[in-house]
């Protein structure tokens, strides 16, 4: 779920294909038209277009919530709906991925203090579905990949982090760094440049992470 695109039920016998969205002239705008683009790749949950999607997000110079404040005008103008274009915002559920919703269901209920979820419980429930729990170093620094792209082409979409249930499942993750024992050097080595690059010293498992790489 954290490197795949949903599997997607289906009588036909033919593999369904996921297709990059096609960049369409939509506002007139080409910055808007950018980030619309953008935000429907979002939806494709499809891991290959992440890369073309970055890329396209470097070139939007604007700030995510002055796109927002422009396509808004631009509904009120075209449609005269006032409620959709107020309803515009960074927390839209259609900018949610598959990864996001199995996140947000299985912290359904889960203790919260209305910013983040306690690690134990959280790491408790998303145990409970061994199928989506990385069990190798190699598989953890795969799915923190997906996270930070995740993160960095939504923030460039929208402005928005994402739900917390998802940083949530990152943490857990990471968590597994000082668990899942390095199957060999070049794999221990991997995680503590991951460590090093994304400046995780003050990271509460930091200090367990770097005793279990060492053995």
């Amino acid at each position: 779920m954290f490197t795949l695109p949903p599997r997607q039920d289906s009588t036909a016998t033919k593999v369904a294909v996921v297709e990059l969205p096609e960049q369409r002239t939509v506002t007139g705008d080409k910055e808007l038209d950018a980030m619309l683009w953008l935000r429907e790749t979002i939806q494709t949950g499809h891991p290959a277009f992440i890369d073309k999607a970055l890329d396209a997000a470097t070139r939007i110079k604007t700030p995510a919530k002055e796109l927002e404040r422009r396509y808004a005008r631009h509904l009120t103008d075209t449609t005269g709906n006032t409620i959709a274009a107020a309803c515009f915002g960074t927390d839209d559920p259609d900018m949610l991925t598959e990864a996001d919703r199995f996140c947000i269901r299985t912290l359904k209920g889960a203790k919260s203090d209305g910013f983040g979820f306690d690690d134990d419980e959280a790491a408790a429930r998303f145990r409970e579905h061994p199928e989506l729990v990385p069990h190798t170093l190699e598989n953890c620094l795969y799915e923190l990949a997906f996270h930070h792209d995740l993160y960095r082409l939504r923030n460039a979409a929208t402005g928005w982090d994402g739900p917390p249930e998802l940083y949530a499942r990152e943490t857990f993750t990471i968590s597994l760094l000082a668990e899942i024992r390095p199957r060999h050097k070049a794999e221990a080595k991997a995680v503590l440049s991951y460590l090093l690059n994304n400046d995780l010293k003050n990271n509460r498992h930091f200090d367990i992470i770097l005793e279990n790489l060492l053995g």
